[in-house]
């Protein structure tokens, strides 16, 4: 049963395998060849012509229609070094939670119900997040052969050409080329997204097992107030029988799991936290320069420019906002168990039950948000503090290009 609440993470380093990041400790030379391959030839080669391009930039559009595209490249490197050369602490995180769900789930019968209703509504997510990235740079790939009808041809990202191969001026040279920078996109995109993946699936793992912790304290309660009859509990209100003693056994549990939750919860945090900075700092970027190239296309100007910068927006947009949406359930699952567990009848039990639940209601009080980098908190509420810092950054780049026009205006003038 544990393993089908892990399938989705298990989905995921298939994918990894393909892309060349699976390093698990042991891991045949052939993967680590083919990964060091694949990733030499899809990425750190395309960031060299990339990089290589940017002595051709004439204006400040270009740049940062160039930056924009860098900045998601050195990113997406970035990401997959941390997994690979953290791979056998994410194995670590991995081993603890199967151990915490093999343990949460002991002579339980209802266990499960809250964790495959999130498993199975982040795996939608997860095909629905992934389905963006084919779909923006295949839409840029069509509108980008649309568009070279006569030299020099433009690939919609764009590279280097080599004087011995100058896909500008050859249309043969240049469906190569465009191929290459398609499937180049193509394999980045999905490293972007199973990498992004990780902090959601451990947040939604984490939401889940906070709520069936909170369905078990429950029927605690529930047990507590069947067995004890109002007789019982004013003549032995302060003698433990055998029946209070296994409620205050299995509370205990309890106080255990949910230590356990949390750290869990914080191992994930710090193995996730550098992959999520990088790309919260990046994206919001990003946004700002394709909103500043956007602004200043048309699609008369150039249809595949116009429409990768439109369409480029989705995914980075949702980079941020899904870690955070999901980072947000944590903090709200928390508060709602805090509260759920301190409106039950938990002064109805004996003692040591009462002590122990007074243990639990301490320790749940403490807030938990999880952390990105060194201060960004990773919810809804700061991601609408990025959209707004986003768009003011924007707003500055269009004043100052606004000046800049109205003083070219007047130096004709003159």
């Amino acid at each position: 049963m544990v393993d089908e609440y892990l399938r989705n993470i298990k989905s995921v380093f298939k994918i990894y395998k393909i892309l060349g990041i699976y390093r698990p400790k042991g891991v045949h030379i052939g993967h680590r060849i083919y990964g060091f391959f694949s990733r030499l030839i899809f990425i750190d080669i395309y960031l060299l012509l990339q990089t290589i391009y940017f002595y051709k930039v004439k204006n400040i559009i270009d740049f940062a229609d160039l930056l924009s595209m860098q900045l998601t490249w050195i990113s997406i490197a970035s990401k997959s070094y941390i997994v690979i050369f953290r791979f056998e602490a994410l194995e670590e995180v991995l081993a603890d939670l199967r151990e915490l769900l093999v343990f949460a789930s002991e002579n339980q019968v209802n266990f499960g119900r809250f964790i495959k209703k999130r498993m199975d509504r982040i795996r939608r997510v997860f095909i629905i997040y992934w389905s963006t990235c084919p779909f923006t740079i295949n839409l840029a790939f069509i509108a980008a052969i649309m568009d070279a009808k006569v030299p020099p041809y433009m690939t919609h990202y764009k590279l280097y050409a080599p004087p011995f191969f100058n896909f500008e001026q050859n249309y043969f040279y240049f469906i190569i080329a465009e191929f290459y920078a398609n499937i180049g996109a193509e394999f980045a995109a999905s490293t972007a997204v199973v990498m992004d993946f990780l902090g959601v699936f451990f947040f939604s793992m984490g939401a889940a097992l906070l709520e069936e912790l909170a369905a078990r304290i429950a029927e605690i309660e529930t047990e507590l107030k069947d067995k004890m009859t109002i007789e019982n509990r004013i003549k032995f209100h302060n003698i433990e029988s055998k029946h209070e003693e296994r409620t205050v056994q299995e509370l205990k549990k309890c106080i255990i799991i949910h230590a356990r939750i949390k750290k869990f919860l914080i191992s994930a945090q710090n193995l996730v936290s550098p992959i999520i900075f990088f790309q919260v700092v990046i994206s919001t970027a990003v946004i700002c320069m394709t909103c500043y190239t956007i602004s200043m296309f048309s699609p008369a100007d150039g249809a595949s420019v116009f429409f990768r910068q439109l369409t480029y927006m989705m995914p980075m947009g949702l980079q941020i906002f899904i870690p955070c949406y999901f980072g947000n359930e944590i903090m709200i699952a928390a508060e709602k168990f805090s509260m759920d567990i301190f409106h039950t009848k938990w002064y109805q039990g004996c003692k040591k039950f009462r002590t122990a639940f007074n243990t639990l209601l301490i320790h749940a009080s403490q807030p938990l948000i999880m952390i990105s980098g060194i201060l960004f908190q990773v919810t809804l509420e700061n991601f609408v503090t990025v959209s707004q810092l986003t768009y003011k950054f924007y707003a500055v780049m269009q004043n100052m290009n606004a000046k800049e026009a109205m003083q070219n205006m007047k130096d004709k003038e003159e």
